[in-house]
């Protein structure tokens, strides 16, 4: 008898250590992949340009949820031991990132998600500038001129390397599926 209750205990345990490796598993897939989606988010952010913004849609939003994020990260992680500046530098850091992250991750849902027909310009490459940045990817941008407004565009490195000054590109302006509207480069001439 003492060892059928060994025996439903040993198994009891098994059902158990099962049961939080799956656990451990779905809790480790639920904060990759936010972290996957912003590190893509980020990496190509910079192919909007925006008209009334100048980071990026709803930033306002991502400085919240930064700061939330921050204060329950620091509030689950942070105890007395760390000292005050460890904790408000973590609470900056993880501000910071969801920040960032979300940030990026509104830029794309505007464009994604947006339903409006954009409106094509072609207009005549008036100058081209590449940003060199020391810790990111560099910027290309081409200096146009719509409806007498002139402004850089953002453009794929792919098209800074093609295209020169005086020629024709195309670009689209888009309204934005948060009422954010933004110009997007597209290259090519339909005819």
């Amino acid at each position: 008898m003492a060892k059928d209750k060994k025996k439903k205990r040993s198994v009891k345990l098994g059902k158990n250590a099962k049961e939080v490796k799956v656990v451990a598993v779905l809790i480790a897939t639920l904060l990759l992949a936010p972290m996957v989606i912003f590190a893509l988010s980020i990496r190509c952010v910079d192919i909007y340009t925006f008209v009334n913004v100048d980071l990026f849609p709803l930033w306002y939003v991502a400085l919240a949820i930064g700061a939330v994020a921050g204060v329950l990260f620091c509030m689950k992680f942070a105890t007395k031991e760390h000292g005050i500046w460890k904790r408000i530098g973590l609470f900056a850091i993880i501000s910071f990132i969801f920040f960032v992250g979300l940030g990026s991750v509104f830029a794309h849902l505007n464009h994604w998600f947006d339903t409006s027909k954009p409106v094509r310009y072609e207009v005549v490459i008036e100058d081209k500038d590449r940003r060199n940045r020391r810790k990111s990817r560099d910027r290309y941008e081409f200096t146009v001129t719509v409806n007498g407004d002139t402004f850089d565009v953002n453009v794929p490195w792919r098209d800074y390397k093609h295209y020169n000054e005086g020629d024709v590109y195309v670009i689209e302006y888009r309204e934005g599926a948060f009422s954010e509207p933004y110009y997007i480069g597209v290259g090519w001439l339909n005819n």
